[in-house]
C-alpha cells in the first residue's frame, strides 16, 4: 500500500506525521490506504521491539563446534560469513529473530541485502522463513528461502500470503570445506 502527497509516494517504510503524531496507518472510508512497515532489522537497529533481537546458531560439525562461521554487528548492517578454509568441516550457521512472527497479517517479506555465494553443495547465503529454528545440533527447517548472490545491497521480497502462522525470520550461510565461502550482508528487513 502507498499513497501520495503531492504528487509524491509516500510508501509505507517512511514516517507520516499528521499534527505532531507518528501514525501507523491511515484508514479513509473505514479502508486502511497505507499501514507502516513492521520492521524486524533497520540499518543497526535490532528493532527488539518487533524481532525480540536476533539469535545467531553455529552448527556442531563432527562433534565440535565449528568455528568456520562468524557475525559481525555493524553500524549500518549485520554480516555473516561461512569460510571453507582448514579441515574442521563446513561453515554452517544461522540468525533469526528470537520472536516468532505472526505472519498471518503480512503478504510479504522485504530485504536489503548483498552477499556472494556459489549454490548448493558448495557455499550459500539465504533469507528464510524458518519452520523450525536451529540449534547446535540441529539444522532448522523453512517454508521459504531466497538466495542472497549480488554485490550491490539490493531489495528483495518474498511471497509469504500463503503462511498462516507464527515463524521466525532469519538467514543462514554455508561454506562447504574445501569449496567456497559465503557471505550475506544484512540492510534491512521488514514485513509489509
Amino acid at each position: 500500500m502507498s499513497i501520495f502527497y503531492n504528487n509524491t509516494e509516500i510508501n509505507n517504510m517512511y514516517d507520516v506525521i499528521y499534527n505532531e503524531t507518528n501514525l501507523e496507518k491511515i484508514v479513509y472510508n473505514g479502508t486502511t490506504v497505507w499501514e507502516k512497515a513492521f520492521y524486524l532489522y533497520k540499518n543497526g537497529n535490532m528493532c527488539t521491539e518487533n524481532s525480540g533481537g536476533w539469535q545467531y546458531v553455529k552448527y556442531l560439525n563432527s562433534g565440535y563446534l565449528d568455528g568456520n562461521t562468524s557475525i559481525t554487528y555493524n553500524s549500518d548492517r549485520m554480516t555473516m560469513f561461512a569460510i571453507h578454509t582448514g579441515n574442521k568441516g563446513n561453515g554452517d550457521s544461522s540468525l533469526y529473530t528470537k520472536n516468532k512472527i505472526d505472519l498471518s497479517k503480512y503478504s510479504k517479506l522485504c530485504i536489503k541485502a548483498s552477499g556472494y555465494c556459489y549454490g548448493t553443495d558448495i557455499s550459500d547465503a539465504l533469507a528464510c522463513v524458518f519452520n523450525t529454528l536451529p540449534t547446535p545440533n540441529n539444522k532448522s527447517t523453512y517454508y521459504k528461502i531466497l538466495q542472497i548472490n549480488i554485490d550491490n545491497p539490493s531489495f528483495f521480497t518474498i511471497d509469504i500470503s500463503d503462511i498462516n502462522i507464527e515463524c521466525s525470520i532469519g538467514f543462514w550461510v554455508y561454506a562447504v570445506s574445501g569449496k567456497k565461502d559465503a557471505k550475506i550482508d544484512i540492510y534491512e528487513v521488514w514485513l509489509e
